[in-house]
């Protein structure tokens, strides 16, 4: 799996995988699974699913389009 990560460079930041997962609810569970399970750095959006249950992940609740404009604002 890594190996075809590896494509997109900026999934990593010190060469650790980020995973952002986007709207996928508890009925996508093979996606929140992916997330979960990768061992880099996790956020999920989601609206109403937003917790996480691990360290080094961050659930933000919310739209995802609005979501990810207010973390472009905050990192400028």
């Amino acid at each position: 799996m890594r190996t075809r990560l590896t494509f997109f460079p900026k999934l990593f930041i010190d060469g650790r995988l980020v995973i952002v997962e986007i709207g996928a609810g508890q009925a996508i569970s093979t996606v929140r699974r992916f997330g979960e399970r990768c061992d880099g750095r996790f956020i999920r959006i989601n609206p109403s699913d937003w917790q996480v249950s691990r360290a080094r992940a961050i659930g933000l609740q919310g739209n995802a389009l609005e979501t990810l404009r207010q973390i472009d604002d905050i990192n400028g």
